[in-house]
C-alpha cells in the first residue's frame, strides 16, 4: 500500500447525533491523502452523514487527494448510495483491493 493511502474503518450508525465523529474521522486524513473509507460495517447513514462524505470528497479532491468508498455488495449503505446516486459522484467498490487501486489511480 502506498504511503499516501489512508484506510478509515467505520462502523455502526452515522446520523445527526454523531455526524461530528464521522467528520473528525475523515478530516484526520485530509491533505493530500488518498482515502479509502471502509463502510462495510456501517449499518445506517442519514443525509447528514452523506453530506460529510460529499464534503470529504470535495476537500480531498480539491487538495489533490481522493476518496473511495468501500462498501459491501449489498446492505443498507450500498442501498443508500444507489438511491442517492452518490456512488456516481464518489468512487465506490465492494473489494478492498479494488478500493486501493481506485485510490491510487485518482
Amino acid at each position: 500500500m502506498s504511503e499516501d493511502v489512508r484506510v478509515v474503518a467505520l462502523s455502526g450508525e452515522y446520523d445527526m447525533a454523531n455526524v461530528a465523529e464521522l467528520a473528525e474521522s475523515l478530516s484526520m486524513t485530509v491533505h493530500p491523502y488518498r482515502v479509502v473509507a471502509d463502510l462495510r460495517d456501517v449499518t445506517f447513514m442519514d443525509s447528514a452523514a452523506l453530506s460529510q462524505l460529499v464534503r470529504a470528497h470535495h476537500d480531498l479532491t480539491r487538495s489533490g487527494g481522493s476518496l473511495v468508498l468501500l462498501v459491501g455488495s449489498s446492505g443498507p449503505v450500498r442501498r443508500v448510495l444507489e438511491i442517492t446516486q452518490l456512488a456516481q459522484v464518489i468512487p465506490s467498490t465492494g473489494s478492498y483491493d479494488d478500493a486501493l487501486a481506485l485510490s491510487s489511480a485518482s
